[in-house]
């Protein structure tokens, strides 16, 4: 991080460096994904306007998202850093491969804390029975529309997210903030973007280890197996419950709530320690940096 040119007065990023890219602000980040959110509402929007509501389900959602996303990501790349290749800006690079499987169980385990924690709100404050019956509604069809759904919620969601908050925000971010600055920031966003505010806390906190992984592996990959697995997750205990059953909302048991969040923390601790002490890691990390 550089102060060769003194302070901005660019609300939305610090001066050009001499390979032409620039750093992004809080204030501009925020700009972005508040820009992505709402370009996302307008356009399904019309989508909605010329079908019929009942029409559009998550597989037209995801690719209005990936639409939406893919013209703030060339924006972004256009404004920060015109210069630098797609895959170097995201951090589309190899890491060590310890970070491959961690990710997976990650992905699998965080499942339990996330969801314990969005039980023990919704206790006290329901959230629209409406969403979860939507879900149900885009699952009890068709074989072929319920895999094009699941590959939806599975693959494309996922890389798309992780491409915008993992990807797009932290090179910029990191030319003026901490890492972990970085992480608190993206995953605020990131829960911020999935709507009901009882969701915010735990989707924030499923964020903060995606950010862990992509700030301690310097790649995008292993937080888009961790949040893949975890949508696959969440999707599988769809399929297997009975709507009746999900909809009274019955928690985890507390002890597989106190294990499943244990195990998860301790799986965080390794990544880190991976990250810390592994050459390739250090190296893809430093990528970020240069």
């Amino acid at each position: 991080m550089s102060d060769d040119h003194g302070p901005s007065s660019d609300p939305f990023g610090s001066p050009e460096s001499e390979s032409g890219e620039r750093g992004m602000t809080f204030f501009g980040a925020t700009a972005w994904a508040l820009a992505t959110y709402l370009g996302l509402q307008f356009l399904a929007g019309i989508v909605v306007t010329l079908r019929h509501p009942a029409s559009v389900d998550i597989t037209t959602l995801v690719g209005v998202q990936t639409v939406v996303t893919l013209l703030v990501l060339f924006a972004i790349l256009r404004f920060y850093a015109p210069n630098i290749s797609v895959r170097h800006f995201l951090g589309l690079r190899p890491t060590h491969f310890a970070f491959y499987p961690l990710a997976g169980l990650l992905g699998a385990l965080a499942h339990v804390p996330v969801n314990a924690l969005l039980h023990a709100i919704e206790k006290y404050y329901p959230t629209d029975p409406e969403s979860e019956r939507y879900m149900f509604e885009q699952l009890d069809v068709s074989a072929p529309h319920r895999i094009a759904v699941g590959i939806a919620i599975v693959l494309v969601g996922p890389l798309v997210e992780e491409v915008f908050f993992r990807g797009a925000l932290v090179r910029p971010l990191r030319k003026n903030a901490s890492a972990w600055s970085v992480v608190a920031l993206t995953s605020c966003l990131f829960a911020l973007a999935h709507g009901e505010w009882q969701k915010i806390l735990p989707i924030a906190l499923l964020g903060m280890a995606l950010g862990l992984l992509r700030i301690s592996s310097g790649s995008l990959v292993p937080g888009a197996i961790m949040h893949a697995t975890f949508n696959a997750v969440t999707l599988w205990a769809m399929l297997a419950s009975d709507p009746a059953a999900q909809e009274t909302g019955e928690p985890f048991p507390f002890h597989v709530a106190i294990a499943g969040t244990l195990f998860t923390l301790v799986l965080l601790g390794v990544a880190y320690l991976v990250g810390e002490r592994s050459r390739a890691a250090l190296e893809a990390r430093s990528e970020d940096e240069a």
